[in-house]
C-alpha cells in the first residue's frame, strides 16, 4: 500500500533531488525470483524494494514483527548488482542483521575498522554494509562513499529504526550526531529509505528533515499489534520496593514446588518477560529483587540484566538464552529488543512513564513477535500520573491499596498533577501523549488501543490492510484488546509476600522534631563517610563521586520517610531502609546507613527521655514548692486564729465584754482546757453582729446565750 501524505510533502526540504536515471529502467521479475526466496514477500515489501529500485526516496512504517527486516533480504536478492549501506542504532542489531545476511554483509565496528576492511568494501567484496549512523558520517567512511567504484554500485542508504533520530538526537543530546545523517545524502547522490515500527507525525517530520527524504513514497500499513493486550496500571506500592512488578508476575505468587513435576509445571506457567527500566541506577536493585522472587520458588539463574554498556557478546548470549527457554526474565534498558526477532517473549512490562509514547510502544511491541501468540504489554504509571478522581470504584480501591498494607508512596500521592500541569513539569522526561493515555486508561474513558493508534498516526481503516495480510493468516487477533475494553481486577501481591504490618513498633508523634534532629547529622555523616572511607574503596573510581555511594536524593528520601523507617526499625525490620534509597553502591551503604539510623534515633530517644525526666523533675520541684507554700499559709492562719482566741479569752476573765484579741474555740481566759471544764454555749446574736460588722473588734459569743 502506497500513499504520500500531506504533512510529508510539507515537511520535505526545499532542495529537490531528482530521481536518478540509472534506476529508471529497472524491472523486477517477482514471479521468477520468489522460488529462491525463504518465503513469499508481501505486496508492501515488494513496493518498498520497487520504489528504491526506481531511485526514489522512501518511508516505510510497519508494525514491529511485520517483516520490515525482510526488505533487506529482498534488496540483495532483487538488485544483485547493487550495494547497500544500512544504518542501525544499536550494535547488537547491527551484528544480528549482518549475521543474518551471511557472507555478503559486513558489520563495521571499532574492533575491525581498519584500512584493509575499507579497501575491501570499496572493491565490492560486500553487498550490504552495516554501520552505526555516527560511524557512517565519520571521516573514514566518507572516503568509502566518495570512492567512484563504490559510488557507482551503491543502490541506496537504509536508515532502520529511524525513530531514534528524534528521541536520541533532537529531543536529547544522548547521540546528537545522528542529526547529521544528511551528510550521506550529499556525498552519495543515491536514494534513501527510512524504516520504523512507530513513527508519529512529529517523528516523521524530523526524519524527513534530517535524513533529507525528498518527495518520498510512503508505505504506512499502520502500527497496530492485534495480538498484544495493552494494560495501563497505577503504581500502588512504594516505588523502591518494585512490588508492582511482582503483582504482574502471578506465576511467582505461589509456594516452592515440592517435586520435579511441579517444577516443570511452574516453568510452563512462567511467561518469558522483558521488564524495561531506563534508570541504570535503579536497574541493578530491580534485578536483585526480581531475581529473589524467582529464586524463592527454586528458579535459579533465570533472570538476566542487560544495558547498553554491556558487550555485544553478552547481549547476543541473552537473546540465545531467551529463545532457548533457559532465561525467563530480562531486566533491560531499551538496548534489548529493538529490531530483534525474539519470538518467545509473551509479556513486556514498562516501569514508569518517563519517556515518549512512541518509545514505550516500541518496547511493548517486542512482545508477541510470533503472531500466533497472545501477548501482554503492561505500562506501570507513576503515582503523579494517577488521576485524583478515578471513575471506577475498583480503580479507587486500587489507589488506596498502599494504605491497606500499611504503606504510603514516598514520592507523590495519586492525583498530584493534572494532565496540563504534568506536561510542563516533566519537560522532556515524559511527553504529554503518554500522560494522556495513562489518564484515559485509568479513568476508563474509552479504548486505549484506539487512542494510542491515533497518537502514533495510524491511517484510517480503509487505508490499512487486514491483520492477516500484514502478519499472516494465523495472527492471534481475537484476544483481549485493552484494560478498558476488557476490564479486569488489577492484580495484587499476596499478603504472604508483603512485609509484615508494623503493629507494635513505635507509634511516634512529633516526627518533625526527629527529622530536624536527623537531617543535618545525616548530611554530615554522608560527607564524613565519603572522605574517610567511600572515596578509598578499592575498585571504585574516585571520579564516580559521593553520589555513587549516597545521593542527595537518597538523603531527602530517608528524611521524608523517616516515620515509616523508624516504625519498621522499631519492629525489627532492618531491611526497611532499602525501600527508600537507590544509590549505586546500595549493598555497601545500606547496612551502614541502617546501623547509623538506629544509633542516632536511639540517641534522639535518649536525649528526649533525659529532657522529659528533667522536665518532670522541675515540675515536681515546683509542685513541692507550691505545697510547702500552701502548708505555711495554712499554719500562719491557724496561728493567727489561735492568737485571736487567746486574746479574747483574757478579756472575758477581766470582766470586759469586748476582747482585744481573738479567742479559742472552747475556753475563756487561760484555763487548762481539761475534760472537767463545764460546757459552754454560743450566742447567736453575737455571731450575727460579728458577721454584720467585720471591721469592728468582734464580740465573744461564748459563755452565754442570746
Amino acid at each position: 500500500m502506497s500513499a504520500s501524505t500531506q504533512d510529508t510533502q510539507a515537511a520535505a526540504p526545499a532542495r529537490k533531488r531528482p530521481r536518478l536515471s540509472r534506476y529508471s529502467n529497472v524491472e523486477l521479475d517477482w514471479a521468477a525470483a520468489e522460488p529462491g526466496l525463504p518465503y513469499p514477500p508481501k505486496q508492501w515489501q515488494k513496493d518498498a524494494v520497487a520504489g528504491l529500485a526506481r531511485g526514489q526516496d522512501g518511508l516505510v512504517i510497519a508494525p514491529t514483527g511485520s517483516g520490515k527486516g525482510y526488505i533487506l533480504n529482498l534488496l540483495l536478492h532483487m538488485l544483485p548488482d547493487k550495494t547497500f549501506v544500512v544504518m542501525e542504532p544499536l550494535q547488537s542489531l547491527l551484528e544480528e542483521l549482518a549475521a543474518r545476511m551471511g557472507k555478503e554483509a559486513v558489520y563495521i565496528h571499532a574492533e575491525n575498522r581498519t584500512p584493509k576492511l575499507f579497501e575491501e568494501i570499496k572493491a565490492g567484496n560486500f553487498r550490504m554494509v552495516f554501520v552505526s549512523p555516527e560511524m557512517a558520517i565519520g571521516n573514514a567512511f566518507k572516503e568509502v562513499l566518495l570512492d567512484s567504484n563504490f559510488k557507482a554500485s551503491l543502490g541506496g542508504i537504509v536508515f532502520d529504526e529511524c525513530q531514534v533520530l528524534k528521541d536520541w538526537a533532537v529531543d536529547s543530546t544522548f547521540r546528537k550526531g545522528i542529526k547529521d545523517v544528511s551528510i550521506l545524502r550529499h556525498l552519495a547522490d543515491i536514494p534513501g529509505l527510512a524504516m520504523s515500527g512507530t513513527l508519529p507525525a512529529n517523528y516523521r517530520k524530523e526524519v524527513l528533515r534530517h535524513f533529507e527524504l525528498n518527495d518520498p513514497f510512503v508505505l504506512d500499513i499502520g502500527v497496530d499489534r492485534p495480538n498484544i493486550e495493552y494494560v495501563v496500571a497505577p503504581i500502588r506500592y512504594p516505588l523502591a520496593s518494585f512490588r508492582d512488578i511482582l503483582a504482574w508476575l502471578p506465576e511467582l505468587h505461589g509456594t516452592k514446588p515440592a517435586n520435579d513435576a511441579e517444577m516443570r509445571a511452574l516453568k510452563e506457567r512462567c511467561k518469558p518477560t522483558i521488564i524495561y527500566n531506563n534508570n541504570k541506577t535503579q536497574q541493578l536493585e530491580m534485578f536483585r529483587k526480581v531475581q529473589a522472587w524467582y529464586s524463592r520458588l527454586g528458579l535459579e539463574d533465570v533472570v538476566l540484566l542487560v544495558s547498553a554498556d554491556m558487550s555485544d557478546s553478552h547481549r547476543a548470549q541473552v537473546k540465545d538464552l531467551l529463545e532457548s527457554g533457559r532465561i525467563l526474565c530480562v531486566i533491560s534498558t531499551s538496548a534489548l529488543g529493538m529490531g530483534a526477532d525474539l519470538q518467545r517473549i509473551l509479556r513486556v512490562i514498562q516501569w514508569r512513564i518517563l519517556d515518549s509514547l512512541a518509545a514505550i510502544m516500541q518496547r511493548l511491541g517486542r512482545a508477541g513477535r510470533n503472531p500466533r501468540s497472545h501477548a501482554l504489554g503492561v505500562i506501570l504509571a507513576d503515582p503523579w500520573a494517577v488521576p485524583a478522581a478515578m471513575a471506577a470504584p475498583q480503580a479507587q480501591a486500587d489507589a488506596l491499596l498502599a494504605a491497606e498494607v500499611g504503606e504510603v508512596d514516598e514520592e507523590e500521592p495519586a492525583g498530584a498533577a493534572e494532565p496540563e500541569a504534568v506536561s510542563t513539569r516533566l519537560n522532556t522526561t515524559a511527553d504529554e501523549q503518554i500522560v494522556k493515555v495513562a489518564h484515559h486508561a485509568l479513568l476508563r474513558k474509552g479504548c486505549i488501543r484506539t487512542m494510542i493508534n491515533d497518537f502514533l498516526g495510524q491511517p484510517s481503516p480503509e487505508n490499512v490492510p487486514s491483520a492477516e495480510y500484514i502478519f499472516g493468516p494465523n495472527i492471534a487477533k481475537d484476544g483481549p484488546c485493552c484494560c478498558v475494553c476488557n476490564p479486569k481486577e488489577l492484580p495484587k501481591v499476596p499478603d504472604a509476600l508483603l512485609p509484615e504490618k508494623v503493629e507494635e513498633g513505635r507509634a511516634r508523634t512529633g516526627i518533625t522534631k526527629l527529622q530536624e534532629f536527623i537531617e543535618p547529622k545525616l548530611r554530615q555523616w554522608r560527607q564524613t563517610r565519603w572522605k574517610e572511607h567511600w572515596s578509598k574503596v578499592e575498585g571504585v573510581p574516585s571520579w564516580l563521586g559521593i553520589a555513587y555511594f549516597f545521593r542527595s536524593e537518597d538523603v531527602a528520601s530517608v528524611v521524608k520517610n523517616l516515620g515509616k523507617i523508624d516504625k519498621a526499625l522499631g519492629a525489627g525490620q532492618d531491611d526497611a531502609v532499602g525501600d527508600y534509597v537507590q544509590m549505586e553502591a546500595k549493598s555497601v551503604v545500606q547496612p551502614e546507613l541502617t546501623a547509623w539510623l538506629k544509633e542516632n534515633i536511639g540517641t534522639y530517644d535518649a536525649e528526649r527521655k533525659k529532657e522529659r525526666e528533667q522536665q518532670k523533675a522541675e515540675a515536681d520541684r515546683r509542685a513541692d514548692e507550691r505545697a510547702r507554700s500552701r502548708a505555711e499559709e495554712r499554719a500562719a492562719k491557724k496561728a493567727q486564729r489561735a492568737s485571736q482566741a487567746a486574746a479574747s479569752g483574757n478579756g472575758m476573765a477581766g470582766g470586759s465584754a469586748v476582747a482585744s484579741g481573738s479567742g479559742t474555740a472552747e475556753g475563756s481566759g487561760t484555763g487548762s482546757g481539761s475534760a472537767s471544764r463545764p460546757r459552754t454555749y454560743s450566742c447567736k446574736a453575737c455571731r450575727d453582729w460579728n458577721a454584720a460588722n467585720p471591721q469592728a473588734v468582734p464580740l465573744i459569743p461564748l459563755g452565754h446565750t442570746g
